[in-house]
């Protein structure tokens, strides 16, 4: 079968084996560099507030092929950003505050 042996960013294997392509380490660096910014923009937009109902979602990173979590395993990430956000206010309040 030739499939197999055509190379990773050919034509045919991007166009009808979408899930199995691989990515070239240029579009790696590329996906880490664009998540680096989303975050930074995502961290500068929710400094200084206050009420945790008015923190925006973090941002989803950039699809990579064979890197995709189950809904669990998101909302666990989630709940665990959320509990070191409250912990982080929290301790920041007790210093600014004197106790």
């Amino acid at each position: 079968m030739i499939l197999p042996r055509l190379p990773a960013d050919s034509w045919f294997k991007r166009t009808y084996d979408p899930e199995k392509r691989e990515m070239s380490p240029e579009w790696y660096v590329l996906a880490d560099i664009c998540d680096g910014i989303s975050i930074g923009n995502w961290q500068r937009q929710n400094t200084g507030v206050e009420n945790e109902s008015q923190v925006s979602p973090r941002p989803k990173p950039y699809p990579r092929p064979g890197a995709v979590a189950t809904e669990m395993q998101q909302e666990q990430q989630q709940r665990r950003r959320r509990d070191e956000i409250m912990r982080r206010r929290q301790a920041r309040a007790e210093v600014l505050g004197g106790g």
